[in-house]
């Protein structure tokens, strides 16, 4: 049984979560609670873990266990198994999609504009 790490970076913002999720898991395999729920094992055991929104194992790989994010004051907090973290770790892809998704969704709302995007590099400009 893999033991369950938090990962201590909060994310903010729901909507950029949810969005950078799909872009790594797939559109339609990103689960949203308002009530938190359980986040199971690879072995299909029910962890004492809960979160809000989840990506259920089968989405990741066969032997993995689910990801999960449970909503705090501070923010979203993240739960990803030790084994997942080693073998399948997507936590730097989603850190840069979500940070990506709120520059380009919140900062872009101001006095910013995209001038440029490529896969490692985003430009802004005021406007």
């Amino acid at each position: 049984m893999s033991h369950y790490a938090t990962v201590e970076m909060k994310f903010l913002f729901e909507d950029e979560l949810i969005q950078a999720l799909e872009s790594v898991y797939g559109k339609g395999n990103v689960e949203v609670h308002e009530k938190p729920q359980h986040i199971f094992g690879y072995e299909a055991d029910e962890r004492e873990q809960v979160a809000n929104i989840i990506v259920r194992r089968k989405h990741i790989s066969r032997v993995s266990n689910d990801l999960g994010f449970l909503k705090t004051e501070k923010g979203y907090t993240m739960f990803i198994s030790d084994y997942d973290q080693k073998a399948h770790n997507k936590t730097k892809q989603i850190v840069s999609e979500y940070a990506t998704r709120v520059i380009k969704n919140r900062l872009t709302k101001g006095k910013y504009r995209v001038k440029s995007e490529s896969a490692s590099k985003l430009v802004l400009q005021v406007r």
